[in-house]
């Protein structure tokens, strides 16, 4: 019979393949762009010819983390300890609820496959978390990954800076970058939530210089959400005194001085990075066509929550209309699943809960980002990202994680 030695030496190794492997096709949105997105231009015709489902890799998350649990069964019982294991159980049983609901007010013009399709997307999406749970089990594996999503973040602000250079390359809206993710928003919230998880990994010399490159590539994008998220982190980051004010006001005015020297402003404006929308969006200005769209769909959301505001109208509302999504996960769920639906995402927040800076600010950033987007559950980063806060150890200052992480290091490969 094999020793549980040997059992939890193969079951962080599994995890540490699956930790390297997950954010780097997953988190920074690799395997989905070579296998989801359509065709926009010819620069990335031929990359995009991979026939093979974008969910494989979620799929095959599955099978890793119950070969997990078979060598290590105590894995399973911690997992029923986090509190965001019953939020879960929670989840899954109001999107049930919802789809029963949904039933008896079935949308026209959807074959059944389209009509049962986006339950089980979303239903895949919390299977998912629950395997990334599983594999992220682990104080050294939480390390390494902090590590590898710094790696990530850097590799996503250099597609980003490149496309300032060459717009149109990856992004689908000439003159703002998104890299991998094609969508500007995502691109830019994926390195705000990779800055964060990543930022207590990064050596204290080189934190002010790793905040100004992602500021760089978040800028980039031009998304308000990821503009305002990173304010965010700042505040919180600056309050726990992860940051030299001294160094990362000095590196500000180096790049300030870099910009005027090589005339980046003027090369942006004859590349139209620097156009009209963009400009509008650098002022916060509420009158742009985006802002406009999407105050017309939540207006239609809040009119289907004030007419269903106990129960709502049932699951996928906003997928199943003739429309755009509500660009906001809280009316999403006020439409789907009634007043309950508001505690959906405060109460993921809470599951998440530890007595440390990045927690915080971590809830904050979450909570900012569902008012502006709705892709929360299917963004891969996102659910890495929660994988990670979820498995942090509760009361672990910075001070002594370095300490704890060889302790149980120790113990596993000892």
């Amino acid at each position: 019979m094999i020793s549980h030695r040997i059992t939890a030496r193969i079951a962080y190794r599994v995890r540490m393949i699956s930790a390297i492997v997950l954010i780097s096709l997953e988190f920074t949105d690799l395997f989905f762009f070579l296998t989801a997105y359509s065709e926009p231009n010819q620069n990335t015709r031929q990359l995009r010819r991979l026939a093979v489902s974008p969910y494989s890799i979620q799929f095959l998350a599955y099978a890793v983390a119950i070969f997990i649990v078979m060598l290590d069964p105590r894995a399973f019982r911690r997992l029923l300890k986090k509190p965001i294991a019953a939020w879960l159980v929670a989840t899954l049983g109001l999107y049930t609820w919802g789809m029963l609901v949904r039933t008896f007010n079935t949308p026209a013009g959807f074959s059944d496959y389209d009509f049962l399709r986006a339950f089980g997307l979303q239903v895949h999406f919390l299977g998912t978390l629950l395997s990334f749970l599983v594999i992220f089990d682990d104080a050294e594996i939480i390390w390494l990954a902090k590590q590898c999503v710094a790696v990530a973040v850097l590799g996503g602000v250099a597609l980003n800076l490149y496309e300032v250079v060459n717009p149109g390359t990856f992004s689908s809206v000439t003159g703002r970058a998104a890299g991998l993710y094609v969508n500007s928003n995502e691109s830019g919230i994926a390195l705000v939530f990779g800055l964060l998880v990543s930022l207590p990994a990064i050596g204290r010399k080189w934190r002010e210089l790793f905040i100004l490159l992602t500021f760089m590539g978040v800028a980039a994008t031009f998304s308000r959400e990821a503009v305002l998220s990173l304010l965010v982190l700042l505040i919180g980051a600056s309050w726990a005194q992860m940051l030299s004010a001294r160094r990362l006001l000095l590196g500000v005015g180096l790049c300030v001085i870099l910009f005027a020297v090589f005339g980046v402003a003027q090369m942006m404006r004859q590349n139209k990075v620097l156009a009209s929308d963009t400009l509008s969006r650098l002022s916060f200005d509420s009158g742009d066509a985006s802002v406009s769209d999407r105050l017309r769909v939540a207006e239609r959301a809040i009119e289907v929550f004030e007419a269903h505001p106990l129960l709502g109208q049932g699951f996928g509302t906003a997928s199943y209309w003739t429309d755009e999504q509500t660009h906001n996960l809280y009316l999403s769920f006020m439409a789907d699943y009634g007043i309950l639906g508001l505690l959906v995402i405060p109460a993921m927040a809470w599951s998440l809960r530890r007595k440390a800076w990045d927690s915080y600010t971590f809830a904050v950033v979450l909570l900012l980002w569902c008012l502006f987007d709705h892709n929360l559950f299917s963004d891969s980063f996102a659910l890495i990202s929660l994988a990670i806060q979820a498995n942090e150890r509760p009361n672990n200052p910075e001070s002594s994680w370095e300490s704890q992480r060889l302790s149980e290091s120790w113990q596993v490969t000892g």
